[in-house]
């Protein structure tokens, strides 16, 4: 049985410990705190059968980036997974793509993770494949936030700003429908397993 973190990204009505309450907001108010908490309760169900699950925030409360990390430094966990969805002033932008610390190299546990991560959740979104990401010193991510053993990465499933997978619906209405987002929660589980 592995200890896994699952960071729902943001949450909560004001800025805590460097963490932005929410980032990005679709076209109709769907707010990304909301659908990372979603999300990531999926995955939580999904893995509990097999492993201790850990949540870094249950509910709309913002958690600072530091403490996001003690979470899993706490627990000692095999694997960190945070949570996100991205938005952009272009409407026409779309893309999945999964952020490592600077300078992770391809052999390290952080990329192999972040390698099926990326590749799981762009089978499912159908959206382009923006790759693996290591130019942000993301503080979740910060090695010296967690231990050498936890494999880390940071997912950002899509751009709830732009379009679905047909001119006819919006990232943000296909996202509405219960069934992809337990599509999206059951391909991370996977990576997570295929990782473990």
């Amino acid at each position: 049985m592995a200890i896994i973190v699952i960071d729902a990204g943001h949450g909560g009505d004001t800025k805590v410990g460097g963490s932005s309450a929410n980032n990005a907001t679709a076209p109709e108010g769907t707010l990304e705190k909301d659908l990372t908490l979603d999300i990531a309760k999926r995955v939580q169900r999904i893995l509990s059968a097999m492993h201790d699950v850990r949540m870094t925030r249950q509910t709309d409360v913002n958690v600072g980036i530091a403490a996001r990390a003690h979470v899993a430094r706490d627990a000692a966990a095999d694997v960190f997974l945070s949570i996100h969805f991205n938005g952009f002033s272009n409407p026409n932008v779309q893309g999945t793509e999964t952020l490592v610390w600077p300078g992770t190299g391809p052999t390290e546990k952080s990329y192999v993770l972040a390698n099926l991560v990326q590749k799981a959740t762009v089978g499912v979104t159908g959206y382009r494949d923006r790759g693996i990401k290591d130019e942000r010193r993301l503080g979740v991510l910060n090695p010296q936030n967690h231990l050498a053993k936890t494999a880390r990465c940071l997912v950002e499933i899509s751009f709830i700003t732009g379009p679905g997978k047909t001119n006819a619906e919006s990232d943000e209405r296909r996202l509405k429908d219960a069934r992809y987002k337990d599509s999206i929660a059951e391909a991370l589980a996977e990576a997570i397993e295929a990782y473990l």
